[in-house]
């Protein structure tokens, strides 16, 4: 995760090469200029156009919008600037016919306004972005949107207020600005508390002029924030999963299954739901758009032919549905749909032990603390695909303990982190009432993975996962015991698409050793997990 001093990225909600120019051959050329439209309740909000430079002055042209917070990173005085120029340099879009609009949320960039983190006044903007881009002379009304992050989860937003749209390339995006701060109620870590006021900041700094209302909106959101709860009405308006569920906007949806910043939980709901054409890209990569760095050549083109087929009526080569990379080896594949038809669920008792719900460090041999479960070793390579659940017992002094669940590939004593989950366990009443036997459900983050031959699947319940949420900070003592259910594949795939290495983000794969008497101790019998056939 970059650090703070990265000006505003520590949500990193943020595009990757924000200030890089583009380098367009003749063909390629665009002519920008500045624009002002409004929004319902009469915020003025700037929009930057792009436009071919052979299209001429009434040459109506398909467009694809970003909506952002982040032009306030440019200096907007010295000229437009491209915040993804790779539509230009690897997609040529210009060249293709399409116009490329960057429209600012309220409150940033040139745009009048208070900003509200992802609520209502940002949700109104969304639609009215696409809207005006559909709506201009010299547009054809078909309009594509495009980014990564809070410019994805700008995109959420106009498919929650049902706007126009004919087509959205979403890479990895927030479905709930909950699951940008929390997993069930567990705080992530360190810089994640000031997000809501570097973002704050950031419209503080742009030099579109502020409401009445920005003296308390900034506060606002860094107090609502810190609640934990998702049941106040500040996160329910800011949670746009149902809402958003339902679209039949065609979409090309990616995420990293790595990803530190909109966390591996911001997809499944809404993509599942999805009514319409999609598309998938879900790999072994961090907070990017899938580029060569993910190991997969291909994203580029595949958006140039979705775009084409749903902005400009062509009819290109056919994609494959869901493209997913396997955490074990890096090695990419195609599927149906993900996860896929034939998961099935094996349960892997969490053997009863006892941990400390504590700030201490739980890096190197400090991750002892916490109570393991292992399996026996695998007769057969096993075939994890899906989302992991957890399903516990537990016992404490206090109310207010937290759960962290981490999952392990473990082949001797290298154990492998394959997915985490957190949850807070909370009492009916002040945090001194005792828990007696609480029940504890949540799900990890969805993975990938293939455990080979031999090797074991370990669960490691403790209080604290510090490289990722907030420790647990009551001290008590924790017992816990239960089950864990994995989703196993039944048949065996093919493998290794063409154009794709593993990538380079798979060096950030965690990794535990653990003693031999720790293994030996903490072993437990599960049922056999499917032989891929």
């Amino acid at each position: 995760m970059r650090r703070v001093v990265s000006l505003f990225v520590v949500l990193a909600l943020g595009a990757a090469g924000v200030i890089a120019a583009p380098t367009a051959g003749a063909s390629n050329e665009y002519v920008a200029s500045e624009q002002y439209f409004e929004a319902p309740d009469g915020t003025k909000l700037y929009a930057q156009v792009f436009r071919p430079a052979d299209a001429g002055e009434k040459g109506k042209t398909p467009v694809i919008l970003v909506i952002t917070p982040y032009q306030s990173f440019l200096n907007l005085s010295v000229r437009p600037t491209l915040l993804y120029p790779e539509l230009a340099n690897e997609m040529q879009v210009f060249e293709k016919g399409y116009t490329v609009v960057q429209a600012s949320l309220r409150g940033y960039g040139k745009s009048d306004g208070c900003g509200d983190f992802g609520g209502p006044g940002e949700q109104m903007d969304a639609v009215a972005a696409v809207e005006w881009a559909a709506g201009q002379e010299w547009s054809t009304g078909k309009v594509g949107t495009y980014g990564i992050s809070y410019d994805a989860w700008t995109q959420m937003m106009a498919y929650a207020g049902k706007a126009p749209l004919s087509a959205a390339v979403v890479s990895s995006p927030l479905i709930s600005a909950y699951r940008g701060l929390y997993m069930n109620g567990v705080h992530y870590a360190g810089g994640w508390h000031a997000t809501p006021g570097l973002y704050g900041a950031i419209d503080l700094t742009s030099p579109g002029a502020p409401t009445e209302d920005s003296a308390t909106c900034y506060p606002e959101n860094t107090y609502e924030t810190a609640r934990h709860d998702p049941s106040t009405s500040y996160w329910k308006v800011r949670n746009l999963i149902k809402k958003a569920g339902n679209s039949k906007v065609p979409t090309l949806w990616s995420h990293g299954l790595l990803d530190p910043q909109t966390k591996p939980d911001n997809f499944l709901d809404v993509y599942s739901a999805l009514d319409g054409y999609k598309r998938a890209w879900f790999g072994q990569f961090i907070h990017r758009i899938p580029d060569r760095a993910s190991g997969n050549e291909r994203f580029y083109e595949e958006v140039v032919h979705f775009f084409d087929r749903f902005l400009q009526g062509k009819n290109p080569p056919a994609d494959p549905p869901v493209e997913i990379q396997e955490g074990s080896k890096g090695v990419w594949r195609t599927e149906r749909q993900w996860p896929p038809a034939d998961s099935t669920y094996r349960m892997l008792p969490v053997k009863p032990g006892t941990y400390q719900d504590s700030y201490a460090d739980d890096t190197g041999a400090a991750s002892q603390r916490g109570t393991w479960s292992f399996s026996q070793p695998m007769p057969y390579d096993v075939h994890v695909s899906g989302v992991p659940k957890m399903d516990l017992r537990v016992d404490s002094s206090l109310s207010g303990i937290h759960v962290h669940a981490r999952l392990f590939d473990v082949d001797g004593t290298r154990a492998t982190l394959v997915s985490r989950g957190a949850a807070l366990v909370e009492g009916d009443g002040a945090i001194t009432d005792p828990l007696t036997e609480a029940r504890v459900r949540f799900e990890l983050y969805p993975q990938d993975w293939v455990l080979e031959k031999g090797h074991r699947i370990g669960v490691l319940i403790s209080g604290a996962d510090n490289s990722w949420f907030d420790p647990g900070t009551t001290e008590s003592s924790v017992t816990a015991y239960g089950g864990f259910k994995l989703p196993f594949l039944r048949f065996e795939r093919d493998r290794a698409l063409p154009k794709t290495t593993p990538g380079n983000d798979r060096g950030r794969i965690a990794y535990l050793t653990v003693d031999t008497q720790t293994i030996a101790e903490r072993t437990i019998r599960m049922p056999l997990p499917p032989r891929l056939r």
